[in-house]
């Protein structure tokens, strides 16, 4: 899925080393439950990512990697958990690169996980951290 300046794709294995430098860094990581992980730590998120590319239900994970569209880096990350069939509740996440920080790319790649979340899937709620 393509917005003006990203594009959201599935996560492929060529993605541990920038995914490694997001989840490495001590600023990126502050603002997450989690402390800087390691590369082994980094290649288990990333193997369930991978394995995270489709939403059946409850319970499930649907994780997007964040690429610049103009040359195909990859900048951040989002996430989208239904948390809830009976109460139709999702809860959205996302982290981003330091060097892409303040230039509105979460909120851009949040947008169309927002729309799929209250429009295919007819959810209520969404939380965003």
């Amino acid at each position: 899925m393509a917005t003006e300046r990203l594009l959201l794709r599935p996560f492929e294995q060529g993605d541990l080393a920038s995914l490694h430098a997001i989840h490495s860094d001590e600023h990126v990581v502050r603002w997450l439950l989690n402390d800087v992980r390691s590369l082994e730590e980094t290649q288990a998120i990333l193997d369930r990512k991978i394995a995270s590319s489709t939403l059946g239900g409850e319970g499930d994970w649907l994780s997007a990697a964040v690429a610049l569209r103009q040359s195909g880096e990859l900048v951040g990350d989002v996430s989208f958990h239904w948390t809830s069939e009976p109460y139709a509740q999702g809860e959205l996440g996302f982290v981003f690169a330091t060097a892409h920080h303040g230039k509105g790319y979460a909120t851009e790649a949040a947008r169309p996980v927002l729309d799929f979340a209250f429009g295919a899937l007819q959810l209520h709620r969404v939380v965003g951290r």
